[in-house]
């Protein structure tokens, strides 16, 4: 029985494996230990790095083929973030309909 407890905390700790080299994985433990931060956390942060960097380039090149005029940025330097404005009554995409009918 307590082996049983025991694998599924481990389940719930550490829900997938990822296979690296022992060069990658030291590498990743000193950058986890400069920024005071678990790996997992570092993990996390390189990815939202890594979106943000996807983001920005992305709206570089439509900046660059004129798609887009101007990217929104909010005081702190990055994009704004989209904020839905509430209207009165049923949802419009609802009015779209009926008005089509």
């Amino acid at each position: 029985m307590y082996s049983a407890l025991l694998l599924e905390e481990e389940r719930e700790i550490m829900s997938k494996v990822l296979a690296l080299s022992e060069e990658t994985y030291e590498r990743l433990l000193a950058l986890a230990q400069e920024r005071e931060c678990t790996p997992e956390e570092l993990l996390r942060t390189l990815l939202v790095d890594a979106e943000q960097a996807q983001y920005y380039h992305a709206n570089q090149q439509m900046l660059a083929q004129g798609i887009l005029a101007s990217i929104p940025r909010t005081p702190d330097g990055a994009e704004a973030a989209f904020t839905p404005v509430e209207i009165p009554g049923p949802p419009l995409s609802q009015t779209i309909l009926d008005d089509h009918r």
